[in-house]
């Protein structure tokens, strides 16, 4: 398993912005409960940028939810 380097909170506690060590790309984490997760690519290097990106990739994440 890779170790997180970087865990911030974003959308309002909804999901994290993570870093893993060795790794350039930040990754939105959203918890499906249990200890389970879905992470998605967050397509930048750029905190700043990750940050702008996470709304999108969140709305994908709840929207393929919805067609379980």
């Amino acid at each position: 398993m890779p170790k997180i380097e970087i865990k911030e909170p974003t959308l309002n506690g909804q999901a994290f912005i993570i870093k893993y060590a060795e790794r350039h790309t930040y990754y939105l984490r959203v918890s499906r409960g249990n200890k389970k997760y879905t992470n998605i690519s967050l397509s930048t290097s750029d905190i700043q940028q990750a940050h702008k990106n996470a709304l999108t990739a969140y709305v994908k994440v709840e929207i393929g939810r919805a067609h379980v």
